[in-house]
C-alpha cells in the first residue's frame, strides 16, 4: 500500500514491533504513523478511534488486520479464551468500521478491507472461536457493504489460507509439512502475494466489487478436508 503512494498509519499492541515495522517503511520512502492499542480492550479501541479521527480529516482505506487463535479443543475453551478471540477478531473490526466511517465518507471513494481467514469458509477441530469470528467477519462485511455503499464506501473481506510466516513457523516440523503437503498448488502463500491482493480491494481496479470475501489460499478450500492443527 505504501509502495503505492498511501500514507500508512499502523496500529499494534506492542510499540516495539510498531518501531521496527515503521522503521523498515520509512526506510523505503514511505509515510508513516504508528498507534499502540490493545484491541481486546474495548474502551482502547474506541480512544484508538478517537485518536484516529482527530488526525486524519479522511481515510483513503482502512485493513482490519489484527488476529488471535487459540488451538484448543472446545471443551478446554473457557469464557475469557472465547472471549479474547471474537473480541480482537470481530468485535474491534466492528467498533472501528464504524467509529471511523465519517473520515471515511469524507475521500469520497474509501474502502475497507476486513482480514478473514480460509477457517471461516471451512474449520478444523481445535480452532471454534477463531473459525466462528472470521465466519462472522465475512457476514460483517457483507451487512456493511450494504450499508454502507450509498455513502461510497467499499466493504470487502480477504480469506488467506495457510501464508509462510513466523507465525506458521511456530508448527511442529511434522504438522508443516502435512500442510504443505496439502496444498493444491504445493506451497505455501507469500504475504507479498496477500499485500497485493489486499492493494487490488483497495483499488481502483475493484471499484464495483463489494460485499465480496475473495478467498486467497491456494485452492485449500476446494477440498473436502485440511490436516488437523492439534496433536
Amino acid at each position: 500500500i505504501g509502495k503505492e503512494g498511501a500514507h500508512v498509519a499502523m496500529v499494534a499492541s506492542q510499540p516495539a514491533s510498531l518501531d521496527t515495522a515503521a522503521r523498515e517503511l520509512e526506510a523505503d520512502g514511505i509515510e508513516t504513523a504508528t498507534f499502540a492499542c490493545d484491541l481486546a480492550d474495548r474502551s482502547a479501541t474506541n480512544r484508538l478511534a478517537g485518536e484516529l479521527r482527530g488526525t486524519y480529516g479522511r481515510i483513503q482505506g482502512l485493513v482490519n488486520n489484527a488476529g488471535v487463535a487459540d488451538h484448543r479443543l472446545a471443551a478446554d475453551v473457557d469464557d475469557n479464551d472465547w472471549n479474547r478471540v471474537i473480541e480482537i477478531n470481530l468485535s474491534a473490526v466492528f467498533t472501528l468500521c464504524r467509529e471511523l466511517i465519517e473520515p471515511l465518507e469524507a475521500s469520497k471513494n474509501a474502502a475497507i478491507v476486513n482480514i478473514s481467514s480460509v477457517m471461516g469458509v471451512g474449520t478444523t477441530p481445535g480452532l471454534a472461536p477463531y473459525s466462528a469470528s472470521k465466519a462472522g467477519l465475512q457476514h460483517l462485511t457483507k451487512a456493511l457493504a450494504l450499508e454502507l455503499g450509498p455513502r461510497g464506501i467499499r466493504v470487502n473481506a480477504l480469506a488467506p489460507g495457510f501464508i509462510h510466516t513466523g507465525m506458521f513457523e511456530e508448527h511442529p516440523a511434522e504438522r508443516r509439512e502435512a500442510i504443505r503437503a496439502a496444498q493444491p498448488l504445493g506451497r505455501l502463500g507469500t504475504i507479498e502475494e496477500v499485500a497485493a491482493s489486499v492493494c487490488f480491494l483497495l483499488g481502483e481496479g475493484a471499484g464495483f466489487v463489494t460485499g465480496h470475501t475473495l478467498v486467497v489460499d491456494g485452492g485449500l478450500s476446494c477440498q473436502l478436508a485440511i490436516p488437523p492443527l492439534l496433536d
